[in-house]
């Protein structure tokens, strides 16, 4: 019948729909969380270079102490 094909077609077209909408919802979320991980490398790496110059000034400072 083709009430029935229409309802089915109306059904589908509404999935379709809502599978669009999570869909775009999971880009952004995506986009988010590579921003907050780029975030989180950059700092990693500012941490790492601030401990190495920290822990140079630190073998310096025992130097002096022994010397």
């Amino acid at each position: 019948n083709l009430e029935v094909e229409i309802k089915k077609l109306k059904g589908k077209i509404q999935m379709m729909e809502h599978i669009r909408y999570k869909m775009e919802s999971m880009r952004t979320l995506l986009k988010e969380k590579k921003t907050e991980l780029n975030d989180m490398d950059q700092l990693n790496t500012t941490i790492f270079a601030k401990e190495h110059i920290v822990n140079d000034e630190l073998q310096e400072a025992r130097k002096e102490l022994i010397v």
